[in-house]
């Protein structure tokens, strides 16, 4: 298997994938961050420390924009490389950064070749990583952080709803695959009950800067960035809702 997509991985998302996990130190595997109520408040209180001392509220926000790098990453990597990932939280780890940012590790027994797989198979992968591991993850940094699980998937959902927007522009001739499998990530196997809508389904307004630079779309939801940059506006992201064009310009 090419080694070209475990170096874009690892520059573009902080996405590490090893051979030997029993060597990794200073992680948090997700699968204990779901069931230890107590090492979830103990990650996110270290992450407040390296944030200015944010409210939980704040750095549970922000913990579902930055583990946004796992769902843009994997989506990224199925269309770019035609690999899935199997992001199961038993074999899932977290490590802490600097700033609070975060990076992923996954065994390489989790990368998958779509050509060895069934559409079926890609779809409960994708389905299992919105239901299997999103959505308990989130559950406990919302019983935690006091955050909504609304806010917390609309972190995910408009950054890997803008990545597929910037796939669509850099590799246009894959836009029929990538509308594809962005409503295979939301809508999941056929074997699923999809009159349920999807965590993930958001709508989100697409911008067209005034400068004629590439359109982006505008989030549902602030992350809360600005608070811990001092609560200043004028520092909140291009792309936050509480700004007016205007402003973004």
């Amino acid at each position: 298997m090419n080694r070209e997509w475990s170096m874009y991985l690892a520059k573009q998302y902080g996405i590490s994938i090893e051979d030997d996990l029993s060597q990794t130190k200073g992680e948090y595997r997700v699968q204990d961050l779901i069931d230890q109520k107590l090492q979830m408040r103990e990650f996110l209180e270290e992450q407040s420390s390296q944030m200015n001392h944010a409210a939980l509220a704040v750095t549970g926000t922000l913990f579902a924009k930055r583990y946004s790098v796992l769902s843009m990453g994997l989506f990224d990597a199925l269309i770019r490389y035609q690999i899935i990932l199997d992001t199961s939280p038993q074999h899932t780890f977290i490590t802490r950064k600097d700033g609070g940012e975060m990076g992923i590790v996954l065994p390489r027994t989790a990368v998958k070749l779509l050509s060895e797989l069934s559409d079926d198979e890609v779809e409960v992968f994708l389905s299992s990583f919105v239901y299997k591991h999103l959505t308990p993850l989130f559950q406990r940094v919302s019983e935690v952080s006091r955050t909504k699980m609304t806010h917390l998937f609309s972190q995910i959902s408009y950054n890997t709803a803008q990545k597929a927007l910037q796939l669509k522009m850099d590799i246009p001739e894959k836009a029929l695959q990538i509308d594809g499998q962005w409503k295979a990530l939301l809508e999941g196997p056929a074997s699923c009950d999809r009159t349920k809508k999807s965590p993930l389904a958001m709508e989100f307004r697409l911008y067209h800067p005034s400068d004629g630079s590439s359109p982006y779309y505008i989030r549902k939801h602030c992350c809360l960035a600005y608070i811990v940059r001092g609560g200043d506006k004028s520092r909140a992201c291009d792309s936050c809702p509480l700004l007016t064009d205007e402003e973004r310009d």
